[in-house]
C-alpha cells in the first residue's frame, strides 16, 4: 500500500486550514461524505454525535457560513448545504479511503 495521495493544492489548503480544529475538520469530512444533501443543525449536531459540544458545532457552522465554506437556505429553520465551488473541492475527499483520509489531516 502506498502513503502517496493525490488532491488538489485548494484541498490541501482547506485541510490545513482547519486540522487544528476538530470539530471543524469533522464537518468538512461529514459533508464530503453527503455533498449534495442539505442538513439543519439538529441532524448535523446529531451526525458528529456531538450533543455536549453543541456550542462548537454552532460555532464552526456559524464561522463556515460567514467564510462562505457553507451556505444556508431558509430562515425560520436553516437548512446547510456546501456552495458548488466547495462542493467541487470536498468531493476530493470523498474519494479517499479512510488510511488516506488520516493520513492528509495529519
Amino acid at each position: 500500500m502506498t502513503n502517496e495521495i493525490s488532491v488538489s493544492e485548494e484541498v490541501c489548503n482547506l485541510i490545513k486550514e482547519y486540522k487544528n480544529d476538530y470539530c471543524s475538520l469533522q464537518l468538512i469530512l461529514f459533508f464530503a461524505d453527503h455533498p449534495y444533501m442539505q442538513f439543519d443543525e439538529l441532524a448535523i449536531i446529531h451526525a458528529l454525535n456531538r450533543d455536549n459540544g453543541k456550542s462548537y458545532v454552532q460555532r464552526a457552522l456559524s464561522n463556515f457560513v460567514e467564510k462562505g465554506v457553507i451556505k444556508t437556505i431558509g430562515s425560520s429553520v436553516p437548512l446547510y448545504s456546501l456552495p458548488e465551488n466547495v462542493r467541487r473541492l470536498v468531493s476530493e475527499l470523498a474519494r479517499l479511503d479512510p488510511h488516506q483520509r488520516q493520513l492528509l489531516v495529519r
